[in-house]
């Protein structure tokens, strides 16, 4: 996602679906760097990407704290 716009794959968006993980974390789309977002109910996505839309080193790394 960036923003408010799907902006990656909408086969892994569909799988994704279907699995309803508690939590994604991913990192390609570089323009679309936030988190924590709902993306399913009860799904929570993570973009951790650490550069911007031209692969310069823009973000501090995210940290993700998970409880079990």
């Amino acid at each position: 996602y960036a923003g408010a716009e799907h902006i990656g794959s909408k086969a892994l968006l569909t799988r994704v679906c279907e699995l309803r993980p508690k939590l994604v974390v991913f990192g390609h789309a570089h323009i679309g760097h936030h988190g924590p977002v709902v993306i399913v109910p009860g799904t929570v996505g993570y973009n951790v990407a650490c550069a911007d839309s031209l692969n310069r080193p823009a973000y501090l790394p995210t940290e993700i704290s998970v409880q079990s």
